[in-house]
């Protein structure tokens, strides 16, 4: 039988570590006026991932209490409050690596090897039924169609290379509500709405975001979103559509036309960078009626028959440098996936909206708490998905001893059945 022991030390420093302990205490403390009953139900549903339940109903039964115990606590939360408990201790860690890595008299290579690349992106939870006005037909990009779900709009962060990862904010996008009379904010509105909070909130600590990238797809490409990120001192690299109209000289000849007439031509003298290696690219400076002036760089990404392009608001970003913050896009999508997979993020059945909220607020601190894990912690000697599967392979009853021992912290010892 596997050792459970440094995967659950690994576990509990990160929960430790990134403060999240102390923000659930002092949440708990502030929304009930008898917080011990609460705090254990939060921590098992931190922590819950690491255990073989499947539901929130699986979890109960796991630990002895009744198969309908987190519902209510769930439900007894504003929603934002959740959103506002998850952004609590992810902000303030960011706030640790704006100052130590990002702060006067900073090297400008330390600066550069801890860069945050800030990355927008939408995601469906597959739900059915009506889910108190949150859920509808909205794109999958899963099964590639309209499907019903819930669509969740993420602020993610990324330091450095593979330095720190983390959900910053979120929100869930409500289906318009057409015989109402108001129409609900787009998933743009809601990521710049997220942005700008973080923007407040960092210039009160005398902070800013100078010279960090934000990345997103296609379906962010929005002229007004994209001035205001710029105005906020962030690089806007987002991945263009062909139908986008450019102007400007190539090679020496006047251009005027759609994006796609330039991504078929084969008439291009390609360049390799050893920042990206594998992305041939080429740099084309041009004026957008929509964007200004920008620099676009035709990429031949891996694996894919035809080439594509990035389009960057700021003219002295180098194109390697803007391939290569966008190659940390993808890490979003592998925070998706675990959520899905691993987190089981889709599976549950509230009946409130404070409940829905709560319940993905906190999948996220999970996938906070074991992706540090993993990748501090442990310092790569195992993944967060090792992680899980470590505890998972025993059981709840880890779970149920640490929830029954005060405090949540060290010394770890452990029964000898869980060992």
């Amino acid at each position: 039988m596997p050792d459970i022991t440094f995967a659950l030390n690994a576990t509990l420093d990160a929960y430790d570590g990134l403060g999240i302990k102390a923000d659930v205490e002092q949440f708990a403390a502030r929304h009930w006026t008898l917080p011990k009953q609460p705090l254990k139900a939060l921590d098992a549903l931190i922590l819950g991932p690491g255990t073989p339940a499947h539901s929130l109903s699986d979890l109960a039964v796991g630990l002895d209490w009744g198969k309908n115990r987190f519902g209510p606590v769930l439900g007894e939360v504003d929603s934002f409050a959740w959103v506002r408990l998850l952004r609590r201790p992810m902000r303030r860690k960011l706030r640790k690596v704006l100052v130590r890595y990002h702060g006067p008299g900073v090297s400008a290579a330390t600066k550069s090897r801890y860069r945050i690349t800030f990355v927008w992106d939408i995601t469906t939870l597959l739900k059915v039924g009506e889910m108190l006005g949150l859920a509808d037909l909205f794109y999958s990009g899963m099964l590639k169609r309209p499907a019903k779900s819930i669509e969740v709009v993420l602020l993610y962060a990324i330091v450095g290379e593979d330095f720190l990862c983390l959900p910053m904010d979120f929100r869930i996008r409500k289906p318009d509500p057409e015989h109402q009379g108001h129409p609900c904010k787009t998933g743009l509105e809601l990521a710049s709405e997220m942005l700008e909070d973080l923007h407040c909130c960092l210039r009160v600590h005398g902070l800013c975001l100078n010279g960090h990238f934000l990345v997103a797809d296609a379906w962010f490409t929005d002229s007004e979103n994209l001035d205001s990120v710029k105005a906020l001192g962030l690089i806007p690299i987002v991945a263009g559509k062909s139908s986008f109209i450019f102007e400007g000289n190539i090679h020496g000849q006047p251009f005027r036309g759609p994006m796609q007439s330039l991504l078929e031509r084969t008439d291009w003298s390609w360049k390799v960078s050893p920042l990206s290696p594998e992305v041939p690219y080429v740099r084309l400076k041009m004026t957008s009626p929509t964007f200004g002036p920008a620099v676009v760089t035709l990429c031949h990404w891996k694996g894919e028959d035809d080439p594509g392009y990035l389009l960057c608001l700021v003219p002295e970003v180098s194109s390697p440098r803007i391939i290569r913050a966008y190659g940390r896009r993808p890490w979003v999508e592998a925070c998706f996936e675990v959520c899905k997979t691993t987190l089981n993020i889709e599976r549950f059945k509230l009946r409130s909206a404070g409940g829905i909220w709560g319940f993905i607020a906190l999948r996220f601190l999970s996938f906070a708490v074991f992706d540090y894990a993993g990748r501090r912690i442990t310092k790569g000697k195992l993944s967060a998905g090792q992680i899980i599967r470590n505890l998972r392979y025993h059981g709840t009853l880890w779970l149920q001893q640490l929830l029954e021992r005060e405090p949540l912290s060290s010394p770890y010892t452990l029964h000898p059945l869980a060992a």
